[in-house]
C-alpha cells in the first residue's frame, strides 16, 4: 500500500476518533485533535519513506546537520496543512436552518482582547450596520484594528455548528461567548483568521465557515465579537489607481453574517482526493463522505452521492446510492468516480434520506483538472502543453504620457488579454494576479503562472487555488529554507496538486531533498545561446526535470538594441532549441509583455496602450498553432488548408471567414500534425478565425489574415544569423526556398526594411524550382557611412508567377552599431 493509500486509511480512523473527542469533550479538543493528526501523518510519512524499496530506513531522515532542524519544522508545517486539500464545500442547504446576525452592531476602534468578553459592557460603543463598510480611517493612520460586537438570542432546540461571514476585509477573527472560533481544516494563519484581501491589494471571496460546535447557547442570549484588521496603507506601489474595493479603503464586515444549524444525524464533510496519476485517460477520483450520528441509536438511512457537470446545475455524470446503517458516532464512506480530466466545473451533492424525507444534504464544488510534469514537459488533462507565454501585468499602464500614475483598469485588462490571445499567447506569467484576471484569462483560453515571493505567498495561493487555469506555481527566492517551506505549503494547499517550479540562483537537482516538490526549473534563454541554456538546465537537473525559458535578451547577440525582428528571430530560435528539438526537454518559453529596455521589446510600451504591429507579428510567428495555405486547385476552386502544428489536438473546430457570423466550416477533431481542407467562400480572402477547444475544454482561438503573405519557414526562410553592421560596412544574407507544391514553380523576391541608413541589393532574376528541390538567393546589405545606431528588420516576400499560390514572407533582424 503506497503513502497516499496509507494516509487515507489512517485519516479515516483519525477523523472518527477526532469526531468522538469533539462529541465527548467539546470544542477545546479540536486543537488537540489537530496536533494528533499532525504527529500521525509525520509518523506515517517516516514509515513510508523508510520502507520504500531501495531506500534504507536510516537514510530517510539523514539529511545532514545543516537541514535537520529545518526539515522537522517543515514536515510539521506540511503535515498540518495537509487537511487544506479542500475544494469549495457548501454547508448550507434547505434542511439546515440559518440564523442571520445582520443588523445593528456595536463598534470601537482600538485593540484589546478583553473586548471579546461577553461580560463587557459595550453599550457606549458607536453603532455600526452589518453588512457595511467601516467609517474611513483617519488620514495617515496606516493600519488599524476595529472591534464589532452584537448580542443575539438563538432559538431553543437548535444546534448551530458553523458561522459564516460572506465577506470580511481585510481580515477578521471571531469569538462567540468569549471563545475564539477556528477552522481546524486549515493550518496557521488560516486556522483562526478569515482573509478577505491578499497581497494587501486584491479582495477575494472566503470559501469556508468557522466551527461553533457547542459554543452557541440555544434559547439564551449570546455574544459575537469580531476583530477586524484594516491595512489602510495598502501595498499599492505597482497600482496607484485600480478598480478593486481596496483602492477606496473599504474595510469591515461587507457580507452577510449568519449561523448554520445541522441535524443530529448529518454529513460532516465531503473530501475529494486528487489522484496522483491518470489511469489511462481517466482519473480515479475518491470522494469521502463523513457521516455523524449524535443520537444514541443506530439509523437506517439511504446515502447518495450525485456529481453534476457544471457547478450551477447541468446533467448528472455520477450517481450512486447506498442503503446504510449508521451507528452512534459516525462512519466514513468511500465513493470511486472514474472521471475524464477536463476543465469542467463539477458539483458533488451528498444526501442522506430516511425513507422519502431528506435528513441532510451538503455539496462540494471542484474542477476536473489534472496538470502534470513529465521528463519531456508539461501535460494538461493528459495532453502535451507548451507555454507560449509572456510575463507582465495586463491592464496596467504605468505613469507617463498616457496616465499620471500607475493605473490598472478592467477595460485595459480586457484589451490586453484580447491582444495576447490574438498574438498566439496561451500562458501569462505574472505577479499577484487578480481574481478578475484569472476569470477573464480563462474565458480566452489563457493559462496563468503566478510568480510568488516569500511575502504574501500563502494568502495568494489560498486566494487563487480554485482557479482551474493555473498552469503551475512559480517560486522565486535565494534562500533554500524558504524554497522548501514555500514548495511544501503550496503542495499542501493546492487541491489539484499542480506543479511547483523554481526560478532563482539555487541549483536544483532531483536528488536534492530541499527540492523534492520542485517539478520544473526556469532558466534564461539568451538569443542564439538558447540551445546552450537548455543544455545547461538539462545538465543541472540530470536530464530529469523539464525547464522553461524566460526572457530572451538581444544583448546575447552582441547588439545593444533590438527591434521586433530581433524578437521574432530570438523567440523562434529559443522555441526550436528548447521546445521542438533541443537537447533539453522544455515546458515552453515566455517573453516580456511590455517593453523592458531597448534590447527587450514588448507587445506595448509600459506607459502606453497601443500595440506594436511588429511584436504582434513576432509573437504570432513564434507561437503559431495553425499553419495556413491558400491556393487554387486544378479545377479552379479555392482550397484553404489548415495544418495543426500546436502539438495537441483541437476539438469542436468552427472556421469563420471575414465578418460572417455563421461558420464556413466545421471539424470535430484535428489531431496534431493533421490537415483540414475546405473550400472557402470569397476565395478565402480576409481574416480566418478558428474557434475550438483544447485539453478537455480550454477555449482556443486563432486568427489568420489570408490577405497577407504567409509565414511558413519550411518553404521560405533566411538561413543567416541576425546581421550586425558598422557604418560603411556590408553583410550578405541567404534565403532558402523549398518547393513542396508538386509543380515546377517560378518565383521572385522583393525586399523592404525599416532601418535608417540601410540599402539592399536584391536578387535581380526570377527563380525556377522543380518539385522537391531547394534554391538559394543572396541579398547584400549596405550600411551608409556615418549611419546612426538603429535596429529593425529586412522583410523578404516571395511571390509566385502562378497566382494560384499565396506569397510567403521571411524576416532578417538587422542592427547598425
Amino acid at each position: 500500500m503506497d503513502f497516499h493509500q496509507n494516509l487515507i486509511s489512517r485519516r479515516r480512523s483519525l477523523d472518527l476518533c477526532g469526531r468522538a473527542y469533539i462529541t465527548e469533550h467539546g470544542t477545546d479538543t479540536l486543537i488537540q485533535f489537530t496536533r494528533l493528526r499532525v504527529l500521525d501523518i509525520m509518523r506515517l510519512r517516516h514509515e513510508s519513506v523508510s520502507t520504500a524499496p531501495g531506500v534504507p530506513a536510516r537514510e530517510a531522515f539523514n539529511l545532514g546537520k545543516r537541514f535537520t532542524q529545518f526539515l522537522i519544522i517543515t514536515l510539521c508545517v506540511l503535515a498540518a496543512a495537509w487537511a487544506a486539500h479542500a475544494d469549495t464545500l457548501s454547508l448550507e442547504s434547505g434542511v439546515r436552518a440559518r440564523l442571520s446576525l445582520n443588523g445593528t452592531w456595536k463598534m470601537r476602534a482600538g485593540d484589546n482582547l478583553k473586548w471579546a468578553d461577553p461580560g463587557l459592557d459595550s453599550s457606549a460603543w458607536a453603532n455600526a450596520t452589518v453588512p457595511g463598510a467601516l467609517p474611513p480611517a483617519p488620514s495617515g493612520n496606516g493600519s488599524r484594528v476595529v472591534w464589532l460586537r452584537k448580542t443575539f438570542t438563538a432559538p431553543a432546540g437548535t444546534e448551530y455548528a458553523h458561522l459564516r461571514m460572506d465577506r470580511a476585509m481585510d481580515q477578521a477573527q471571531v469569538w462567540i461567548n468569549g471563545r475564539k472560533l477556528t477552522n481546524p481544516a486549515y493550518s496557521k494563519p488560516f486556522e483562526d483568521t478569515q482573509f478577505g484581501v491578499f497581497a494587501r491589494i486584491w479582495s477575494f471571496p472566503w470559501p469556508d465557515a468557522f466551527e461553533t460546535n457547542g459554543l452557541v447557547n440555544p434559547g439564551r442570549e449570546n455574544l459575537i465579537a469580531v476583530r477586524i484588521e484594516d491595512h489602510a496603507e495598502r501595498n499599492t506601489k505597482t497600482f496607484q489607481s485600480h478598480p478593486d474595493d481596496t483602492a477606496t479603503g473599504a474595510a469591515g464586515i461587507l457580507g452577510d453574517v449568519y449561523l448554520i444549524a445541522r441535524p443530529p444525524v448529518h454529513i460532516s464533510s465531503i473530501e475529494r482526493v486528487h489522484p496522483l496519476s491518470l489511469s489511462g485517460q481517466s482519473m480515479d477520483t475518491h470522494l469521502y463522505l463523513l457521516l455523524a450520528n449524535e443520537t444514541l441509536e443506530s439509523q437506517a438511512l439511504r446515502l447518495s452521492l450525485t456529481i453534476y457537470a457544471d457547478a450551477n446545475g447541468g446533467h448528472a455524470v455520477f450517481d450512486e446510492q447506498r442503503e446504510i446503517t449508521l451507528t452512534p458516532g459516525g462512519e466514513l464512506f468511500d465513493f470511486l468516480w472514474k472521471a475524464t480530466p477536463s476543465f469542467m466545473p463539477y458539483r458533488a451533492v451528498a444526501t442522506v434520506r430516511r425513507g422519502a424525507a431528506i435528513v441532510d444534504t451538503i455539496s462540494l464544488r471542484f474542477h476536473g483538472l489534472y496538470v502534470s510534469v513529465e521528463r519531456n514537459g508539461l501535460r494538461v488533462n493528459g495532453e502535451p502543453f507548451a507555454m507560449r507565454g509572456v510575463h507582465g501585468n495586463p491592464g496596467l499602464v504605468r505613469a507617463g504620457a498616457h496616465t499620471g500614475s500607475n493605473t490598472l483598469t478592467w477595460e485595459q485588462l480586457d484589451r490586453d488579454l484580447d491582444a495576447l490571445r490574438r498574438a498566439g499567447v496561451n500562458t501569462l506569467h505574472t505577479n499577484n494576479p487578480t481574481p478578475r484576471l484569472m476569470t477573464q484569462a480563462m474565458e480566452r483560453g489563457i493559462m496563468v503562472v503566478p510568480a510568488l515571493t516569500a511575502e504574501y505567498f500563502n494568502e495568494t495561493v489560498f486566494a487563487l487555488k480554485e482557479h482551474p487555469n493555473i498552469l503551475f506555481w512559480e517560486i522565486s527566492t535565494d534562500k533554500p529554507n524558504s524554497l522548501y517551506v514555500m514548495a511544501s505549503l503550496i503542495a499542501a494547499v493546492d487541491p489539484y496538486r499542480r506543479p511547483v517550479a523554481y526560478r532563482g540562483p539555487i541549483d536544483i537537482a532531483p536528488g536534492d531533498r530541499v527540492a523534492r516538490n520542485i517539478s520544473m526549473v526556469a532558466r534564461a534563454a539568451r538569443g542564439p545561446g538558447a540551445a546552450a541554456a537548455c543544455a545547461a538546465a538539462s545538465d543541472q537537473t540530470r536530464n530529469t526535470l523539464p525547464s522553461y525559458m524566460y526572457p530572451w535578451d538581444a544583448s546575447g547577440a552582441g547588439v545593444s538594441r533590438a527591434a521586433p525582428a530581433h524578437a521574432a528571430a530570438f523567440l523562434l530560435s529559443t522555441w526550436a532549441a528548447c521546445v521542438e528539438s533541443g537537447p533539453s526537454p522544455s515546458g515552453g518559453i515566455y517573453t516580456a509583455f511590455t517593453t523592458q529596455s531597448p534590447a527587450l521589446p514588448g507587445l506595448r510600451a509600459p506607459d502606453g496602450t497601443a500595440y506594436d504591429p511588429g511584436m504582434k507579428t513576432a509573437l504570432r510567428e513564434t507561437f503559431r498553432e495553425l499553419e495556413p495555405d491558400l491556393y487554387t486547385n486544378a479545377a479552379g476552386s479555392p482550397v484553404l488548408t489548415l495544418r495543426n502544428i500546436a502539438g495537441y489536438t483541437l476539438r469542436n473546430m468552427l472556421i469563420f471567414i471575414g465578418s460572417n457570423a455563421r461558420p464556413a466550416g466545421k471539424q470535430s477533431l484535428l489531431a496534431a500534425g493533421r490537415r483540414f481542407n475546405m473550400t472557402p467562400p470569397n476565395a478565402g480572402r480576409g481574416v480566418v478565425r478558428v474557434e475550438s477547444t483544447t485539453h478537455g475544454g480550454l477555449p482556443h482561438s486563432v486568427s489568420i489574415n489570408t490577405s497577407e503573405p504567409f509565414f511558413i519557414p519550411d518553404r521560405f526562410r533566411f538561413d543567416t544569423a541576425p546581421a550586425s553592421l558598422k557604418p560603411g560596412g556590408q553583410a550578405r544574407a541567404t534565403v532558402i526556398i523549398a518547393n513542396h507544391t508538386g509543380e515546377t514553380m517560378k518565383c521572385s523576391i522583393t525586399l523592404k526594411h525599416d532601418v535608417n541608413g540601410l540599402t539592399l541589393d536584391a536578387p535581380g532574376r526570377s527563380i525556377i524550382i522543380h518539385p522537391g528541390d531547394t534554391a538559394r538567393a543572396v541579398i547584400t546589405l549596405h550600411a551608409a557611412p556615418g549611419a546612426k545606431p538603429a535596429a529593425g528588420g529586412v522583410s523578404a516576400i516571395l511571390a509566385y508567377d502562378d497566382t494560384r499560390w499565396r506569397p510567403l514572407t521571411a524576416t532578417l533582424p538587422v542592427a547598425i552599431e
